[in-house]
C-alpha cells in the first residue's frame, strides 16, 4: 500500500479468521483485522482522527 503523506511511519496489521462449513456446499469465513501505525501524534485512519482501525468482514462461498 502506498500512503500519500510526507510523514515517515511504519504500518502494521494483524488478522484472525476461521472457516465454518455448515453444509457440504457452503463455507462462511468471518475475519477480524486490526491496522495501526506506531508513530506518535500521527492519525492516518478515520479521516485523520485515529492511529488505528478495526475491520470486521465476512464472506460466504457457495460451491455448486
Amino acid at each position: 500500500t502506498r500512503v500519500n503523506t510526507t510523514r515517515a511511519s511504519d504500518y502494521f496489521a494483524a488478522t484472525v479468521g476461521f472457516n465454518w462449513t455448515p453444509t457440504d456446499c457452503i463455507t462462511v469465513r468471518p475475519s477480524l483485522r486490526w491496522d495501526w501505525v506506531d508513530t506518535s501524534g500521527y492519525y492516518p485512519f478515520a479521516d485523520g482522527t485515529e492511529h488505528d482501525q478495526i475491520l470486521i468482514d465476512c464472506d460466504v462461498i457457495w460451491r455448486f
